[in-house]
């Protein structure tokens, strides 16, 4: 027997069954590494997808807030009260309060275009409402502005009929109920039922269930309770 040569043929043979061995081992850690790409791939995929549809939902929400939300904007929003001057926080606020939700409202419904951009229905619908509530706000701050331009007419009217009254401010004229009660008549009684009765229509039609919470009910049934509770109209 030639034993050099059956070592050479070992030593052969152990050679090609490692080789054999790593090229398998290579293989298997090529096909696993492969395996985990994809399945990271897919869980990153189902990650970004949930967060986009998450993003989705939070902005649904949002948009849903502000518009409802705009019903309860209005300073003049008292039925059957006379306009009393210390319901508004102050002149310059009042009217800077309604321009700032003038403006949320446009940036939300340019937002609303884009998230529901096959749904013409409820867009017209949110179209609709902006529109009255931008008319209604602007006639509420043309309204504020007057007691800005009104005090001298009304000290005038004040000095003959209330000689014993010292009506320096408009504020003043909360120290004199009488007095208070002849200017609301004389300058905003009128005005002010008007405005307040425009405001509650535009909340019993545009704002209605069946124009406003209805539009939405498809969307909102897609989010999880716990979002639907932070919903209140």
């Amino acid at each position: 027997m030639d034993f050099c040569s059956l070592a050479s043929d070992e030593f052969l043979n152990s050679n090609i069954l490692n080789t054999f061995v790593s090229g398998v081992l290579a293989f298997a850690l090529i096909v696993a590494t492969v395996i985990i790409a994809r399945r990271q791939s897919k869980q990153q995929k189902e990650i970004h997808e949930q967060k986009l549809l998450s993003d989705r939902e939070n902005r649904i929400i949002n948009i849903y807030s502000v518009f409802a939300d705009c019903g309860r904007i209005f300073i003049s929003k008292y039925p059957y009260v006379n306009l009393m001057l210390d319901m508004f926080p102050g002149i310059a606020d009042g009217v800077r309060r309604l321009e700032n939700y003038q403006m949320l409202l446009a940036k939300t419904l340019d937002e609303a275009k884009l998230i529901f951009d096959d749904d013409n229905p409820l867009v017209n619908q949110l179209h609709t409402i902006y529109n009255k509530f931008y008319q209604l706000s602007q006639k509420e701050i043309e309204f504020i502005l007057e007691l800005k331009m009104i005090l001298p007419k009304a000290k005038e009217i004040f000095r003959k009929e209330f000689p014993d009254c010292v009506i320096n401010s408009l504020q003043d004229l909360n120290n004199y109920p009488d007095v208070l009660k002849r200017f609301n008549e004389l300058f905003f009684y009128s005005k002010e039922r008007e405005l307040v009765a425009e405001i509650d229509s535009f909340r019993k039609n545009e704002l209605s269930d069946k124009n406003f919470d209805d539009y939405f009910k498809l969307y909102i049934n897609r989010i999880p309770n716990l979002k639907k509770k932070t919903m209140v109209k």
